[in-house]
């Protein structure tokens, strides 16, 4: 019992921890705004064209990186369909195989061909690849997540910084939010830059 409640408040912890590099993030965010808006175009430019045409062009790239930062965030990846999971009996057969002589592989070649599944990658083994953790047949690409303890397709990584994983049905969203990220970091630049020598040589 008391191991199990140890278990659970492990996970409570990571997943609350889990969090930190996001609002890092937002953070940073946060002074940034406060330092280009406020400590640049308000108190550094004097030109109210220049005010105006940086104000606009950074509020559009801030906007643009703040929603493809959340569709990164709450997005999530998806899980291998039904058809590869495999049953109790299934499972059970496949496990009780071990030590047996049984080529556990034929188990999955002929469970892979009655169900007309599009399986075309092999482990290292040269055999299916399966999830001993999930209980399923990977498809291919597909990789289990020691952060979020599942399966996913077309796994690419687990994202500290999104605090979920890259994957298929939001590896799109991560680009865009890269992307989205660098513009907004050069025009920062590109914009402060004469203003922030100035300051420093004055």
């Amino acid at each position: 019992m008391s191991r199990c409640n140890s278990k659970v408040t492990l996970t409570r912890c990571q997943k609350f921890f889990s969090w930190f590099p996001v609002v890092f993030i937002l953070l940073i965010v946060g002074w940034s705004y406060y330092a280009y808006v406020y400590s640049l175009c308000i108190v550094q430019v004097t030109s109210v064209s220049a005010k105006v045409c940086y104000l606009v062009f950074f509020h559009l790239f801030l906007l643009m990186f703040c929603w493809s930062y959340v569709k990164a965030i709450v997005t999530p990846p998806i899980r291998p369909p039904k058809q590869f999971h495999l049953t109790s009996s299934e499972w059970e057969t496949l496990n009780n195989t071990a030590g047996t002589g049984v080529n556990g592989n034929v188990i999955l070649e002929t469970i892979v061909s009655d169900r007309n599944l599009p399986v075309y990658l092999a482990g290292p083994d040269g055999g299916i690849r399966i999830c001993n953790i999930c209980a399923l047949i990977k498809p291919d690409r597909a990789h289990h997540c020691s952060a979020c303890g599942l399966c996913l397709l077309k796994m690419d990584h687990h994202c500290p910084w999104t605090n979920n994983c890259v994957g298929f049905h939001n590896h799109k969203y991560f680009i865009v939010f890269l992307s989205w990220g660098v513009i907004y970091c050069f025009y920062i630049v590109c914009t402060s830059a004469s203003y922030f020598a100035e300051f420093w040589t004055s």
